[in-house]
């Protein structure tokens, strides 16, 4: 199917074509949704898992919130292929926070990802998600959460958020410094992954998210006098894999995220 160019999209005021992955029905149809909204910005699109025919399109725009709170707020659409027809589509607005970065000018447009993997939540309905890689530099913070996930399903016109801001990578300082690169410290880095289990709560099926993490131990006083190849091996001989396994349960509206217990409630024991 024929694609929009990069060059086309900017003879339209006040937005940017970020993608050339979109169908030229899809880009007519954010032509026509975005005209609700200034200053708008496209940015990609991808096939919508539980058919063919359509396909998921992201872009996002500035809004203003309570007291003139700006905030990011992205417009996720269900397109047909065949026709500049939106079926269905939904909003998702994401504030600033001390995890999230989002300020106007200082992100990466292609943060945001459109994940292809179908989640069948039940006979009838389908999920599919969207991943933000919005945390930015937070070296010295002792909590960093990123890649967030968050699942859609369809409800007539609309699209739904089921779950909300999933952080599948996370690092935990639990011992020293987070911005102390040579004294001691204890670091947990976590990395997850979605999946579907057979078990259903409330009619969808409940959430797997398994996460790989690993414990890093970093004693400065014991690298001292040690040679380069030595202190190589004394670091790795620190590091400790495990992995855990947390269940999230649809109760009906969505499923909670509770980042406190994620990847589980152990992990943040160690």
């Amino acid at each position: 199917m024929k694609k929009f160019l990069l060059m086309s999209a900017l003879l339209f005021s006040g937005s940017v074509f970020a993608d050339s992955s979109c169908s030229d029905n899809a880009f007519r149809a954010w032509e026509k949704d975005s005209n609700q909204f200034r200053n708008s910005l496209f940015w990609t699109c991808d096939s919508y898992p539980a058919d063919d025919s359509l396909e998921v399109m992201l872009y996002h725009t500035w809004v203003d919130g309570e007291d003139g709170e700006r905030h990011l707020m992205l417009r996720v659409l269900l397109v047909k292929t065949e026709t500049p027809e939106v079926v269905a589509s939904g909003n998702l607005h994401i504030w600033e926070g001390p995890n999230i970065k989002v300020r106007e000018g200082d992100y990466d447009p292609e943060a945001f990802i459109i994940d292809s993997t179908n989640y069948p939540l039940n006979d009838t309905i389908n999920a599919f998600a969207i991943r933000a890689d919005i945390t930015g530099d937070n070296y010295c913070s002792d909590i960093v959460r990123d890649q967030f996930v968050t699942l859609f399903v369809r409800e007539g016109k609309a699209l739904k958020p089921v779950l909300k801001h999933l952080p599948l990578q996370q690092r935990y300082v639990v011992e020293g410094t987070a911005c102390d690169r040579y004294g001691d410290k204890k670091t947990l880095h976590g990395q997850g992954q979605l999946s579907l289990a057979d078990t259903k709560t409330n009619g969808y099926r409940d959430l797997i998210l398994s996460t790989e993490t690993v414990t890093d131990v970093y004693d400065q006083s014991s690298m001292e006098e040690l040679s380069e190849a030595e202190m190589l091996e004394e670091e790795s001989s620190g590091i400790e894999t495990k992995i855990y396994k947390t269940t999230l349960k649809f109760d009906g509206h969505r499923y909670p995220v509770k980042w406190e217990e994620l990847p589980a409630k152990e992990w943040w024991q160690l």
